[in-house]
């Protein structure tokens, strides 16, 4: 997805009688502690079979030695040990 395609489904959400229905039933069930929109920079694995995700929020000072470091040391993790599902870096983009 590029920022053409998510202004496009943004823009549709937005304007679906059926999404408006649906955020308001949502939100008589839910209580919202954040939302946002990443993109990956950086993963390793399919997601599609995943069901939980662990998600941490970090500001980081410099994302691209952040990316290489995390990317190599969940290589030297992965030797060690198999790592279920996926796993990466994300870079919020909205939210």
């Amino acid at each position: 997805m590029n920022e053409k395609d998510l202004n496009s489904f943004m823009t549709s959400w937005a304007t679906s009688k059926t999404a408006q229905l649906f955020n308001s039933k949502m939100n008589t069930l839910i209580e919202m502690t954040s939302q946002y929109i990443a993109m990956p920079v950086w993963f390793k694995g399919d997601w599609n079979p995943d069901q939980v995700f662990m998600v941490w929020d970090l500001n980081v000072i410099d994302p691209a030695t952040y990316v290489a470091e995390f990317a190599s040391f969940t290589s030297k993790v992965e030797q060690k040990r198999k790592i279920a599902g996926s796993y990466g870096v994300g870079f919020s983009i909205i939210g």
